[in-house]
């Protein structure tokens, strides 16, 4: 299944409020998605958004405030994440440039927890986003 077939699906079977990812390589089919009514959100992976997420994620994390599924994909990609520092502050790397080891699922989890903290309190999504 493609990546535009997933969304579509997942937007079939959840209220989906946003869709947020980086359209890095994805122009296209945000295009097209958005040109169909699904709500995306250009969410690049910049040190200005990255920083702070990752920080609020591994705080989550911490104070046990937040939880997954168990899928082992996301788990993979977790320990397959490093913690890269530098002088714009901390957030998530692969362990070398051009690793084959992926980590999209725990960067879409960063994301997604930082787009769901971004909602009003009205909706409170942070007891739904996983």
């Amino acid at each position: 299944m493609d990546v535009e077939d997933a969304i579509r699906q997942a937007c079939r079977k959840w209220q989906v409020r946003e869709i947020a990812a980086d359209p890095y390589g994805y122009r296209r089919s945000y295009k097209i998605l958005e040109d169909e009514g699904l709500p995306i959100v250009d969410y690049p992976q910049s040190a200005a958004l990255m920083t702070p997420a990752t920080q609020a994620f591994r705080e989550a994390v911490m104070n046990h405030g937040l939880t997954h599924s168990g899928d082992p994909r996301l788990a993979r990609h977790i320990s397959n994440a490093v913690l890269k520092v530098d002088s714009r502050g901390q957030r998530i790397a692969k362990d070398q440039k051009g690793s084959s080891r992926k980590i999209d699922l725990a960067v879409s989890a960063i994301m997604a927890l930082d787009r769901a903290s971004a909602v009003p309190p009205a909706y409170n999504l942070l007891d739904s986003v996983w």
